[in-house]
Formats: structure tokens, C-alpha cells, sequence
């Protein structure tokens, strides 16, 4: 919350080109941008759930059940588009959490992303490789946890 995402100061243009499409996650939480992200682009998104970056307490309070308008707007908006394999309530309230602050998800070349990351990972300790983008299935989005 208390940077910008200027991830192009720390991109290369070669790492430009390999960014297909990029949303900042916002009040639609992760699940409603992924969502867009992936209807727009007319693919399917495979999320790992443990490769989510979240707040130390964010399931505990998720479990007490600290929870905002828009996590059931946020579900609603997004189950007939998104599903959650081996996941329980309050990891999937964690997609839906709409109090993310602007973090974003990048759509990167599977050839680039390692590089891409090694680029932005020390002045964004969060990012992460959290999935990868298919051809379109059945859902637009799935969340797995291992």
C-alpha cells in the first residue's frame, strides 16, 4: 500500500513485450479481476492458491469472519465464471477480498516470467508466480490448492 506500481522502471523493454495483459486488483478482489482478465483475453487462468501473496492474518480473520459487502458481492459476481478445487471457505473469501490495494496481476510469456520476476521481486517483495494462462476451458478461472 505504500508503493506504486511502477513496475516498468523495472522492466526492460524485451520484459515489456512479454507482458500480454496486466490488471490492477482492486474492490472485484483477486477472483473478479481474473476473472475479467481472463473473459477479456478469451483464455482460462489455473491459479495456485498457496502462490498467493496475502497478509499474515488475513485467513484468521477471514475465519472470524471479518468480512466486507463485497466478499459475497465479490463471490456472486464471479461463480458461474470461476472455480475453487480443494480449497475451504476462507481461502476462497481470500480471492475474493476486495481490500487489496491496487496489486498487480501480470499476464507474462511462460518464457519471461522467471526473468520478469527475478526483475521486480526486489523492490516488490510480494511478487510471485501464481498460475498460468491456458486456452480456454470451462470456467475462466480455477483455483487450486495443492
Amino acid at each position: 500500500m505504500a508503493a506504486l506500481n511502477n513496475v516498468v522502471d523495472f522492466m526492460t523493454p524485451k520484459m515489456m513485450e512479454s507482458v500480454t495483459a496486466a490488471t490492477d486488483i482492486t474492490g472485484f478482489g483477486l477472483s473478479g479481476h481474473a476473472m475479467q482478465l481472463a473473459n477479456a483475453s478469451q483464455v482460462s487462468l489455473k491459479i495456485e492458491s498457496s502462490q498467493v501473496p496475502s497478509f499474515e492474518k488475513a485467513l484468521f480473520f477471514l475465519e472470524k469472519g471479518f468480512l466486507t459487502k463485497a466478499h459475497r458481492s465479490n463471490a456472486q459476481y464471479t461463480e458461474s465464471n470461476v472455480e475453487f478445487v480443494g480449497m475451504n471457505a476462507a481461502q476462497q473469501l481470500l480471492m475474493h477480498d476486495p481490500q487489496t490495494s491496487g496489486g498487480l496481476l501480470l499476464s507474462v510469456s511462460r518464457e519471461a516470467a522467471t526473468e520478469v520476476l527475478k526483475a521486480l521481486k526486489p523492490s516488490f517483495k510480494s511478487a510471485a508466480i501464481v498460475g498460468e494462462v491456458l486456452s480456454r476451458q470451462g470456467k475462466a478461472v480455477t483455483f487450486e490448492c495443492p
